[in-house]
């Protein structure tokens, strides 16, 4: 590789330290380039060229001399032809390779810095990755070093029974020949790019990703992640992933460099997504691999691995964790790990559940929130049947392990083994805070949807944010609770006119499916079921009727409400409460006896029956509605 030439602004010792500089410990790597991109001589030069004048200071300081600082902003076409020694038609033929397509401009080794600009004045850079490649130091890409990088793997990687079959499948598709998009399929965290790095190993290669979450919402930065993920690809030979494309939502700017970027891969390429049955338009073939959660029998051993022989859980509490969670080897490794981040040298069943409460909290952050129940099984008034409801459905979840695992019945039901409740009835009969009273006995987090967060006008994007906070809450075992449920749950449309209604069935459609496969418990209430869908209720475990109190139940309501520390005149009447205002629910009467009790402190003297009437009124009054005379009945 001598000089064929004499340079026109700098000597032969200067092309000289060049050459010397790139090549002295990257032969190696140089070799294996022009085997795998098929250089011709004048493109290793121009790789040589590129990289000494970015590293090497005897070079910088004579370009400097020469070109003052616009030295330091990429090497022009006119310096690689001094300094090769081009003749002019070399260099003609030269300038018109040196755009996108060139293969090491294609690969992300050198980048051009201004693109845009005509051919004989384009400037070039080599990125910090190709240098350290060239001079065989281990230094991450910088660039994915924010939005993913190489895939490591434990050092024992676990594969359940139920695995198998689509390790073999991503085995087989490793193996063929034919370039192909390896869609994997699978829940957050079940370790979909473990498994694929796995399969890589064992081909003796690495892995590494781009995680979409990661990666800004505009085309320039994603084209900026994936040409970092094709360089380190074409310098290493690792299998290149680009996780979360459930993350790309309808008119996502991302979404084009990401398809052009899985058809310009030279090999095969593996994509991971959370939601199954994504479209992928790329003219490459699509084999799409399915990677399934582990079984609870599997979850167990592998909570048993990461736990070892810790005396802090015994075999029943092993046994729920591995029944209730539905978390990947990653996932529980990140528990276990959590749990000593937090204080717990031995980890117990109570610091296992704290840290997966933790991580799911992470992962739910901005799309529900977290609520607790100050209110206690004594504070309920409802009727009997309706008490009794609750208790089943109770019952439900806490003997879920015995009755589907135990006794065998998840081989009959299919996949349907959450539970899922509907709460209706009027405004303040009690919905919400039974749903925190049933969290609280079973010892679950509750979780309010955020509508607000979740819904979005975009196509596409609601579906992407439910399908989330569905994977987080089966992987958490939480509760998720959604308030006025009708607002999602409306009924499709029969008579289809737009497209808006077409995209409204279809996300009803989606939650349809998504409720039904939960494996968690959901409680969905709603002032108005005869809006829900009616597809909805078959697909639910138990629909519970919240009525309007009657005489006995709101004097029991009023009694409650009332007892305690704080001081009550002797003149307080309940049953004349109940006879003037039978339309109050439960909380209203809350809401009129708080005010009542402001109103006397406010005067320094006891809660009267005064105080109550009046508060009471103004229930009737904020509902739109007045009372007849003496309060006596509704109008």
């Amino acid at each position: 590789m001598d000089a064929r030439g004499k340079g026109r602004e700098f000597d032969p010792s200067v092309r000289q330290v060049a050459r010397d500089t790139a090549l002295a410990a990257g032969r190696g790597p140089i070799g294996q380039l022009v085997d795998t991109l098929a250089l011709t001589a004048d493109d290793v030069d121009f790789l040589v060229i590129v990289v000494a004048c970015s590293i090497d200071p005897l070079i910088v300081m004579r370009r400097r001399q020469v070109l003052g600082d616009g030295a330091l902003h990429g090497v022009d076409l006119a310096t690689f032809v001094s300094m090769a020694g081009l003749d002019t038609a070399d260099a003609w033929k030269f300038a018109l390779r040196a755009g996108r397509d060139h293969p090491l401009i294609r690969s992300g080794l050198i980048e051009m810095v201004d693109g845009d600009a005509v051919a004989g004045g384009r400037r070039y850079a080599a990125p910090r990755r190709t240098i350290a490649h060239l001079a065989g130091l281990a230094l991450a890409d910088d660039v994915l070093a924010t939005c993913g990088g190489p895939v490591v793997l434990p050092d024992i990687v676990h594969v359940a029974p139920e695995q198998v079959a689509a390790r073999e499948a991503l085995v087989a598709a490793f193996a063929g020949t034919t370039p192909v998009v390896l869609l994997v399929e699978g829940a957050t965290a079940v370790g979909k790019r473990t498994a694929i790095a796995d399969v890589a190993r064992a081909a003796g290669r690495g892995a590494v990703a781009v995680d979409l979450a990661r990666v800004e919402r505009s085309s320039a930065a994603a084209e900026k992640a994936l040409r970092a993920l094709r360089r380190e690809h074409e310098l290493t030979g690792a299998v290149p992933i680009i996780a979360g494309l459930d993350d790309l939502a309808h008119g996502d700017p991302r979404a084009r460099a990401v398809l052009d970027a899985l058809d310009a891969f030279p090999g095969t390429v593996c994509v991971t997504a959370s939601r199954t049955g994504l479209p992928l338009t790329v003219d490459k073939r699509v084999i799409r691999v399915a990677w399934p959660m582990p079984a609870a029998s599997s979850r167990r051993a592998i909570w048993d691995r990461y736990l070892g022989a810790s005396a802090a859980l015994g075999d029943e509490e092993r046994d729920e964790l591995a029944y209730r969670y539905e978390l990947g080897p990653g996932a529980i490794a990140r528990a276990v790990a959590t749990a000593g981040l937090l204080g717990h040298r031995e980890v117990g069943f109570r610091h296992a559940l704290e840290a997966i409460h933790t991580d799911t909290a992470e992962r739910l952050a901005g799309q529900a929130i977290r609520t607790t129940s100050p209110h206690r099984w004594d504070d309920l008034v409802v009727s009997d049947d309706t008490r009794e409801q609750i208790r089943g459905f109770t019952s439900r979840v806490r003997h879920a392990l015995l009755v589907y695992e135990r006794w065998g019945y998840r081989r009959k039901v299919g996949r349907a083994t959450g539970a899922s409740a509907l709460f209706s009835g009027p405004p303040g009969t009690g919905k919400t805070m039974v749903a925190g009273l049933i969290a609280s006995e079973l010892g679950l987090e509750m979780y309010q949807v955020d509508l607000s967060k979740v819904v979005s006008k975009w196509v596409g994007e609601t579906e992407k944010q439910l399908s989330q906070l569905f994977d987080a809450a089966a992987a958490g075992h939480i509760m998720l609770l959604f308030d006025e449920a009708d607002a999602l749950f409306a009924k499709r449309s029969t008579d289809v006119r737009s497209a808006t209604d077409r995209y409204a069935n279809l996300e009803v459609n989606y939650l349809l499916q998504r409720i039904e496969a939960f494996g968690g418990v959901s409680i969905l209430t709603t002032n108005l079921d005869s809006n829900l869908d009616e597809a909805l209720r078959r697909r639910l475990s138990a629909h519970v009727v919240f009525w309007p109190p009657d005489d006995d139940e709101r004097a029991e309501l009023w009694r409650k409400m009332l007892e305690g520390d704080a001081p009550r005149a002797d003149d307080i009447d309940i049953p004349r409460l109940v006879r003037d205002f039978p339309d109050l629910s439960g909380a209203h009467i809350k809401n009129a006896t708080v005010a009542a009790a402001f109103v006397a402190a406010s005067h320094g003297r006891p809660i009267t029956q005064a105080d109550l009437e009046g508060s009471a009124r103004a229930e009737y009054a904020a509902q739109g509605r007045i009372l007849s005379q003496h309060g006596k009945g509704a109008l």
